[in-house]
């Protein structure tokens, strides 16, 4: 998008004007522009009004982008009257902010319209009061989008905004590391109440088949996720398996959220920003042991901050991984190289081009089928991301579907290797 923006927000004030907003630095692979909608009512309004607030807080805050000079000054007459409306690449999503029980506006019905004649995403949000009656609340373009619904506060549902415009993941992944003896009931509680929300979650009680190597899947498992689950309880320090996953979350940069359980111990290697302390009262009956769960209000809370925590920790991988390679690029060039609006770097050496995509995650099939029709004729493609931890059966199946896509597959512990090759033309 133009001046280097890579996402773009409109939202409305309380007098009904339009306010734009953009945002640099946030490493995505492709620019998003994001259509924040209200319904005509004041409650609608000011669940608007939160949403922009809570969305400019986490991108400039936890996830590190910076406010840039929007092309229009920042004002414009209409929603959705933007140049990013008209640029090909452009993530677009319309999110209709409702209440439980207005209509909505002309300007929606036709926004609606105007995006479902398009095929781009619309993110119904409305409090969980209106689920009554909602199809016939919805302008006729809406009705095939799943509404998503908030309890408390409109700014829940930020992690779903973020999702469904593709600043972070549409498929959260998190590693649940725990002692069976001490926290049974709890930690399938999460399981399950994180597999409703949406995530894939490793929990060994159920993803770990007879007879597989045991490290061997718990360290490829660890290596596909974004962010583990530590539950820190009275006798963890006993477990074999504890220390290493802790230990390959952070060689890999994955994201670290403890909770501490009542007479649990915390962790030395766990930094105390990163863990938060459970009390008993959160409990059922009040009482900890390997069959207690979680009170329904707490288990809403937490789940919320494991949302929070997981899109940030992808965000700050993501950038962890870019800024790698950008530096072994410099350090023998003496410039970054340069970065092209899907995310992919192009390098020149040795008489060749390369075109580098990065991977927070090990690579798999979309990655390999975004950069194999994205090469330009006489170019090399290159897919980097965390391999080593993979088994050696996906091992192998990764690097034949490499092979059959004539990409470069490298892990991203040899970035320094594959830069100097690459400059080299050597790859």
């Amino acid at each position: 998008m133009r001046d280097g923006a890579e996402v773009i927000v409109h939202s409305q004030d309380g007098g009904g004007r339009v306010r734009c907003t953009a945002y640099r630095d946030l490493r995505l692979a492709n620019p998003v522009f994001i259509v924040l909608a209200a319904y005509g009512s004041r409650e609608a309004i000011d669940s608007q009004q939160d949403i922009a607030s809570a969305l400019h807080a986490e991108l400039t805050g936890p996830m590190g982008a910076s406010v840039t000079t929007a092309a229009c000054g920042g004002s414009v007459p209409d929603l959705g009257q933007c140049h990013a409306r008209h640029e090909h690449g452009v993530e677009k999503l319309l999110v209709l902010v409702g209440d439980d029980h207005s209509l909505p506006t002309d300007e929606l019905v036709r926004l609606s319209a105007d995006w479902a004649r398009n095929g781009w995403p619309i993110l119904p949000l409305f409090p969980w009061s209106g689920q009554g009656g909602l199809s016939s609340r919805l302008p006729v373009a809406a009705t095939p989008a799943n509404a998503h619904f908030w309890k408390v506060d409109a700014a829940q549902t930020l992690p779903a905004v973020m999702a469904t415009a593709n600043i972070t993941t549409r498929q959260p992944r998190i590693f649940i590391s725990y002692r069976q003896i001490d926290s049974a009931a709890l930690a399938i509680q999460l399981f399950d109440a994180l597999s409703h929300a949406g995530f894939d979650v490793f929990l060994d009680h159920f993803r770990i088949p007879p007879g597989v190597n045991f490290q061997s899947r718990l360290s490829q498992e660890l290596g596909d996720k974004s962010m583990v689950l530590l539950l820190e309880s009275e006798r963890l320090d006993e477990s074999q398996w504890v220390a290493h996953e802790i230990a390959v979350a952070k060689a890999c940069g994955l994201g670290l959220l403890g909770l501490l359980l009542p007479g649990g111990q915390p962790q030395a290697s766990l930094e105390p920003e990163n863990r938060r302390t459970v009390p008993l009262a959160d409990f059922a009956g009040r009482q900890f042991d390997k069959d207690a769960t979680l009170l329904p209000a707490a288990l809403e809370r937490i789940v919320q901050e494991i949302k929070q925590t997981h899109d940030r920790a992808l965000v700050a991988r993501r950038r962890m991984i870019e800024h790698s390679f950008e530096g072994a690029v410099y350090r023998r060039t003496g410039t970054l190289p340069h970065r092209s609006r899907d995310g992919a770097f192009k390098v020149t050496g040795g008489g060749k081009t390369y075109q580098v995509w990065l991977s927070p995650y090990p690579p798999d099939t979309p990655d390999f089928h975004r950069a194999h029709g994205k090469i330009q004729h006489l170019e090399d493609g290159v897919v980097i991301g965390l391999s080593r931890l993979m088994e050696p059966a996906i091992q192998t199946r990764t690097m034949w579907l490499a092979d059959l896509c004539k990409l470069h597959h490298v892990d991203e512990g040899q970035i320094a290797r594959a830069a100097k090759l690459m400059l080299q033309g050597k790859l």
